[in-house]
Order: C-alpha cells, then structure tokens, then sequence
C-alpha cells in the first residue's frame, strides 16, 4: 500500500530544517516532502510577493514532486501559507490540512487574541536598513529575540540551544523576513478557512506567546483544534510525540472519508 503524502511548510526565519524531529517520526509511516519558501536555503526571493504566490511556487513544487492527495502542514507564518496553499489547490492534490501554532490571524484586536500591532509593526521597521551593517546585526537581534519567544513560557529542551544557535545563524534573504512579517501582520483566513472542504486541525501551544488561541472561535465554527499540554510555541521541537500523534490521526482517518 502506497504511503500518504506530507508536504510540511516551515516558518519565519528557519528552512525546512526544523521539521528534522517530525520526519524521525513519521518517515517509516508517510512519504514527506518538506519544502523551503523563496528567500530560504539559498532559494531566489524573486517572483515572491505575496502570499499568493508563495502558494503557487508550493503547488508547482507538489506538482513536480507529483505529490497528489496530500495533507499540508504548516507551523506559525507556514500554518497560513498552508491555508492559502490549501484554499487554491483542487481536492485531488490537497486532502488534509494541519497547522500548528498558526492561528487564522495573527493579530491582536477587539475579541480576537494576538501580538500586539505595534509589535509587529516594530520588527518591521527592522528592515529599513537590511543592507547595512548596522540592519544585519539589527535583523541578528530581532531572530534572537524572536527565537526567545517561541519557547516562553513553555518546556525548554535540553537540546533547545543548539536549536536557537542554528535558527539564529541561518541566512534568509532579508526580503523573505520582511515579507513574512507582512503577511503576519495582514493575512486574515477567520472568514474563509470555515469553507475549505478538505478536513482541518488546528493545533496550538498551552503558553504559546506568538500564535494565541481565541476559544470563541473555535466554538462559533466547529473547526477542529486540540492544544497541547506544555508546549509552547515550539512543539515540533518540544512535543514532538504527541505531535506525530495528531498528524496521524487526521491523516490516516478523516483523509479516508
């Protein structure tokens, strides 16, 4: 029996590189593909500005990949790539969606849990002077404070620092950073996921700072969403069991109705 199908979209700052845990996993159980977005891993930034077209470049890849059927993962700024992924892409191709730590809107406002506007508007700003020295320790700082944040609060692995020191480190075209802060600060699927006929899960971290979880919504919908206990905005790295746990369920079951 052939095996499903995971395309796994990664998020702001760091390539495909951080789903290394997830693929241990599950690679015996699945065929995986994880993808680098334009601006990551040395890929061309060019062509990309928005992110219609970064789901265009991930649906051209599946295709060449000839991945069909497929359930499509995304964490934090991925988890919305994968809705507009997910939204654009026939039945046929896209059976299944998971985000984790993504919520459909970033951002805080009246009612609706999220990161502060003037938050993100600040690290924005950051990019002014990208090609500076001064905007490349600038961009240095912003990943380091970035990366402190997505495991406040929650459970600090022992091999957390090695994980930091390479997230950091990593070279992403500054265009790419910039525009991933944009689509997070913009990007609003609350009025549009509840239509997507492939089944969902939506998974988020107990003390996640960055993506927050707004109950009411998920009660008004109905849309599936579990939280896992401990995590914070890292679950990949930190709860990676009961991550697989999840990805299997939606994948082996409700992709079958």
């Amino acid at each position: 029996m052939a095996k499903k199908n995971l395309v796994l979209i990664h998020g702001w700052g760091a390539s495909s590189w951080v789903w290394q845990r997830v693929c241990q996993h599950l690679s015996d159980e699945f065929t995986i593909c994880a993808i680098d977005l334009p601006g990551y891993a040395q890929i061309a930034a060019q062509g990309a500005r928005n992110i219609q077209q970064i789901a265009e470049y991930i649906l051209t890849m599946m295709i060449q990949k000839g991945l069909k059927e497929s359930v499509v993962i995304g964490w934090s700024l991925g988890g919305l790539i994968a809705r507009q992924v997910t939204m654009m892409a026939r039945k046929q191709q896209v059976q299944g969606l998971i985000t984790i730590a993504s919520p459909p809107y970033f951002v805080k406002e009246n009612g609706w849990n999220g990161l502060n506007p003037q938050q993100l508007l600040a690290f924005k700003q950051v990019f002014a002077g990208a090609e500076t020295d001064a905007g490349i320790a600038d961009i240095l700082r912003l990943k380091q404070r970035f990366c402190a944040l997505q495991i406040q609060g929650g459970y600090k692995p022992a091999n957390f620092m090695a994980w930091a020191k390479r997230f950091v480190a990593e070279k992403v075209a500054s265009t790419a950073l910039n525009l991933g802060l944009e689509i997070l600060a913009t990007v609003d699927f609350r009025a549009l996921e509840c239509d997507f006929i492939q089944p969902q899960l939506h998974l988020y971290g107990e003390y996640d700072r960055i993506a927050l979880l707004t109950l009411p919504y998920y009660q008004t919908t109905g849309l599936d969403y579990q939280v896992i206990t401990g995590a914070a905005h890292l679950p990949l790295l930190t709860h990676v069991h009961e991550l697989a746990a999840w990805i299997r369920i939606l994948s082996n079951d409700k992709t079958t109705v």
